[in-house]
């Protein structure tokens, strides 16, 4: 009897013990559970952050993308621009020289003559056709379409004429006639005996006299012999036998 008592009492005792330890293996487990419920939390809101980041970086990426396609868009058409803007300002340069030419085509048979002293009452045809007889060249009235003085800055400085001839051959040839004689040629209106030197020149548009001018300076600087323009162009001679 004392024997199935203390039977009893050991399976009560082991039974309270398994409960003990089953109650503390569930607290433990559950204390497991909630600290790992606790960190699938945490782990879940990192994810959801990296989500969100690299969502973030995606969107920068897709619209620095549609930036550099627009950037280029506009380099293109800048590109575009410039050349439109190059073929403009060519075509704004074969104009002005096409509109030069026939200016100077204009201008072909005109000759401007220097230093022939005024007076009131002239008649300036009578005095180129004088001018011009005096250095061996006689002039029908036919030779000259047009003529008059021009104006000067230099109030004081003679005003130089301005010829129009009939044609290119009778302008050259008054043109060869006085300047042929420029170191012997001294006139005056009145009795064509000693005055300033005489000498002519072509007219010429403003574009050519700027080119003849630099020409002429480039010649004094390099000790050239003699420039002249013809045709469009400035010629220089290094002495008086060699070729332009």
């Amino acid at each position: 009897m004392d024997d199935l008592i203390s039977v009893s009492k050991a399976t009560k005792m082991f039974r309270e013990l398994l409960k003990r330890e089953f109650t503390d293996m569930l607290q433990c487990c559950s204390t497991t559970t909630n600290a790992m419920q606790k960190d699938f939390k945490t782990l879940k809101e990192k994810l959801q952050d990296i989500k969100t980041s690299q969502q973030f970086l995606s969107d920068s990426f897709e619209d620095l993308r549609q930036q550099l396609a627009s950037l280029r868009e506009k380099i293109d058409q800048c590109g575009k621009a410039n050349k439109n803007s190059e073929d403009t300002a060519l075509n704004l340069v074969q104009i002005e020289s096409r509109m030069n030419v026939l200016e100077q085509r204009a201008l072909e048979n005109n000759l401007i003559i220097s230093n022939l002293p005024e007076r009131v009452d002239e008649n300036v045809v009578d005095v180129v056709k004088k001018t011009v007889a005096h250095h061996g060249l006689m002039l029908s009235d036919t030779d000259i379409v047009a003529c008059n003085r021009m104006p000067t800055t230099n109030k004081r400085g003679i005003k130089p004429i301005l010829v129009k001839f009939s044609d290119h051959t009778s302008k050259r040839k008054a043109m060869n006639a006085i300047n042929g004689n420029m170191s012997q040629a001294r006139v005056s209106t009145a009795t064509l005996n000693r005055g300033p030197k005489v000498y002519a020149n072509q007219h010429l548009t403003k574009r050519n006299q700027s080119l003849l001018n630099a020409v002429k300076e480039y010649k004094t600087r390099r000790g050239f012999n003699n420039v002249w323009f013809y045709k469009g162009a400035a010629y220089l001679k290094r002495t008086a036998t060699s070729a332009p």
